[in-house]
């Protein structure tokens, strides 16, 4: 499984590649207009700093997009569930728990952090 990671600016919602990323002190660097570098203070629930940071999950929906932590995913009956990282893996949060699913017959349809009330239960 390759692992890479996706960066939200919570201010603009921004959806970027870090450069470097700091686990020690949550920090990582980024270029967002492709010419400055910066470097942003980070969280992996949104809760604190300036960036959200998703890591990959291995996996791709039905249109092959990549599908990180925190994506919310429709499935073929129409049932709407996110991605979380429990038990030393990525799992599909529905509405009454947790399971472990395969994405790509899914449909990613936004994600809890720039679009949470696509998810409504």
């Amino acid at each position: 499984m390759e692992i890479k990671f996706d960066a939200i600016l919570i201010a603009t919602w921004e959806h970027f590649t870090p450069i470097d990323i700091n686990f020690e002190d949550n920090t990582l660097t980024a270029s967002l207009n492709g010419v400055s570098i910066k470097t942003y203070s980070f969280s992996t629930d949104g809760n604190s700093g300036e960036v959200v940071l998703r890591q990959y999950t291995g996996g791709r929906d039905i249109k092959y997009k990549d599908v990180y932590a925190g994506d919310i995913l429709r499935d073929k009956r129409g049932n709407m569930y996110y991605i979380i990282f429990a038990d030393m893996s990525f799992r599909a949060m529905y509405k009454d728990g947790y399971c472990y699913k395969y994405f790509f017959d899914d449909e990613i349809i936004g994600n809890i952090y720039t679009s949470p009330d696509t998810i409504s239960w």
